[in-house]
């Protein structure tokens, strides 16, 4: 669990015991179950420089004239990977969105990384959880967002026949951290 101050946080589902064609799918995520929450807080760990921090909800509190009445700092909570392990993988996420599956999630002008994911549901019936987790600016994290589209009807959207996440989420991310992009 990330310790958010949220009530009902679910654990994440991973097995400990795992039979060899486990072990492969694992690999590609198969098997694995996460939070959104979850996904976002490790996302951020390899794109922050390796450290995991544990999620805030509210940065300060306000009285009714603005002065801040309590103020909420960052908690490390351990470094997962190292400096330049995260480095390496930002600019490979980079390349995800420059040159991959997640090219939908494209900006004119600005540098965006992010990994795309279709999940098959159990029992393998054909539902699937596509998503895009993205962050930008890609050479100095501002923003992550994480797009999660559960059972997503194959042909709605353009060139969207397999309703995966490179597919559907990546350009809706596109959209919003573009518009997160302009405010910020």
């Amino acid at each position: 669990k990330t310790g958010i101050n949220l009530p009902g946080e679910s654990e994440p589902i991973i097995r400990s015991n795992y039979a060899d064609i486990d072990v492969a799918t694992a690999a590609f995520g198969q098997n694995i179950n996460v939070t959104p929450i979850q996904m976002i807080t490790a996302v951020s760990a390899v794109i922050n420089g390796g450290e995991l921090l544990k999620p805030m909800i509210v940065k300060e509190y306000r009285d009714e004239n603005g002065n801040v009445k309590e103020k909420f700092g960052k908690t490390v909570v351990r470094r997962v990977i190292s400096e330049e392990t995260s480095e390496f993988m930002k600019g490979a996420l980079e390349s995800v969105v420059r040159e991959g599956t997640g090219s939908g999630a494209k900006i004119s002008g600005q540098r965006v990384g992010g990994k795309t994911g279709t999940g098959e549901k159990q029992p393998r019936d054909g539902r699937k959880t596509a998503s895009f987790c993205g962050f930008a600016p890609a050479n100095d994290p501002e923003v992550v967002v994480l797009i999660m589209l559960d059972e997503p009807t194959p042909g709605v959207g353009e060139g969207n026949i397999n309703a995966g996440g490179g597919q559907i989420a990546a350009p809706t991310a596109g959209l919003v951290l573009n518009d997160i992009l302009r405010y910020l």
